[in-house]
């Protein structure tokens, strides 16, 4: 794309110093929870049963294949069980014997103050070379960081809740967001003046090779894996589930899968700090 026709479509970024502009006219962006909810009717009106705030306890297992859960509203056995468990999935997979290569890393973002020169919808932008990427919040700009060193976390170590735990401690994503400033207003540059009442923080699961983890776990019949999704979960669901769909009913996925099966790394240990380090480098590195 010329230099200006990307201006015309975002009017606060400042094309200069920039050596190629790519757009791809398909890409957009969706509210995750509206199509997670989406998602839920579609899965009910097909008869699917949701039960909200319920809690796995054990992954049960008989003659060496996984039959059910225990849950805080009983027992459940099935054919086939799925770790969907986002965060939380390494802690599932080790009830069942194998802990899953994946570890939670924070994903964190600002929201401007609205202002008019924004302008209106535009497209998402990326930018590799200060490792940032931003689209329109409602007449404001959300702008995300992927900095050189990302909190991650143990996941024994996670509430059960996931409202009583915040992945941001103090004010270091200030510090996060001053370090990165000086790149961006390369591009952005009103970002010196730029007000930022909103802050948003959560935990991703990042695998040291930034491919999901997706398939069969390896010596656990009856128990498929659907996780490390490394910051495209949204991006990735519909084809994630379709293939999972296809996997729990005996049926050949339409995809190759195994660049994403549970063991391409050997052995590990999920909790392990040196590991979760090489999974936040995989979040540092994303745009890259």
């Amino acid at each position: 794309m010329e230099p200006q026709a990307a201006a015309d479509l975002i009017p606060w970024l400042d094309l200069a110093s920039a050596r190629k502009i790519g757009f791809l006219p398909t890409d957009g962006y969706v509210d995750p929870y509206l199509l997670s909810m989406a998602y839920a009717r579609a899965a009910a009106a097909r008869g699917v049963k949701i039960r909200q705030n319920t809690g796995v306890t054990d992954v049960l297992a008989e003659h060496d294949r996984v039959i059910g859960v225990e849950t805080t509203a009983g027992r459940f056995e099935c054919e086939s069980v799925i770790d969907a468990a986002g965060a939380w999935a390494a802690l599932l997979s080790a009830q069942a014997g194998y802990p899953l290569p994946m570890a939670p890393v924070r994903s964190h973002y600002w929201i401007t103050k609205p202002d008019p020169s924004y302008g209106g919808d535009h497209p998402v932008i990326t930018m590799p070379d200060v490792g940032a990427y931003a689209r329109p919040d409602v007449g404001a700009i959300l702008l995300g960081i992927h900095e050189k060193y990302s909190a991650t976390f143990d996941a024994r170590e996670l509430p059960d809740d996931p409202a009583a735990f915040s992945p941001t401690v103090g004010e270091d994503h200030w510090d996060c967001l001053a370090e990165a400033a000086n790149g961006i207003a390369r591009l952005f540059p009103g970002i010196a003046k730029a007000q930022f009442p909103n802050y948003v923080a959560g935990l991703s699961t990042y695998t040291p090779d930034g491919k999901i983890v997706l398939g069969p776990v390896p010596g656990q019949p009856g128990f498929l894996v659907a996780s490390g999704c490394c910051g495209s979960g949204i991006v990735l669901s519909a084809g994630i589930g379709g293939t999972v769909a296809d996997l729990a009913l005996g049926r050949t996925p339409s995809i190759d899968i195994s660049p994403f099966r549970p063991d391409r790394f050997g052995p590990v240990d999920p909790f392990n700090g040196e590991f979760r380090g090489l999974c936040a480098a995989s979040r540092a590195n994303k745009s890259k």
